[in-house]
């Protein structure tokens, strides 16, 4: 299924990798300005060696980067990469990467798969993407789309894996 500019570039913008949508229930992320999660496991044939405090943790992780996503404090989102990513990239290279025309809202968290022997995981995050509020380019407009993100737990703590 082809989807609209709107939605490439804002995976493109976001570095995320695009998910195909899935049978299984989402897990809804809370409301505003809550970040702790209900204890709502994820599937456990996906996620062995995953324990539920890790996965509490790795949840609320996603949902503040996302939160800084949606109040487009980058700056704030840098600072949930990995630690290799920002020897590598600048704060100001990350900025670079985003512009002004999207808009994100979180709707949904859920832990696709766990890799215990690499501590690295896979995250489905669905975002709502439009353009920013009081835009004259399609009012009203927005589109749903899960996408797919890498998180690497490190001493103890997750980062993302940002591209």
């Amino acid at each position: 299924m082809l989807c609209g500019q709107g939605v490439a570039l804002a995976l493109a913008l976001s570095g995320c990798d695009r998910q195909a949508p899935s049978s299984e229930p989402e897990v809804a992320a809370p409301s505003r300005p809550t970040l702790a999660f209900a204890p709502l496991p994820p599937r456990a044939q996906d996620t062995p060696g995953l324990s539920e405090t890790q996965a509490l943790a790795l949840r609320r992780r996603v949902e503040e980067k996302w939160r800084a996503m949606e109040r487009r404090d980058f700056g704030a989102v840098y600072e949930y990469t990995t630690p290799n990513y920002r020897k590598v990239f600048t704060k100001p290279m990350f900025l670079n990467k985003f512009g002004p025309g999207i808009r994100w809202e979180l709707t949904g968290i859920r832990i696709l798969h766990y890799d215990a022997s690499a501590g690295i995981a896979s995250v489905g995050v669905r975002v709502m993407t439009g353009p920013p509020e009081g835009s004259s380019s399609a009012p009203g407009f927005s589109v749903t789309d899960t996408v797919k993100e890498k998180w690497l737990l490190i001493d103890g703590e997750w980062w993302n894996n940002a591209k």
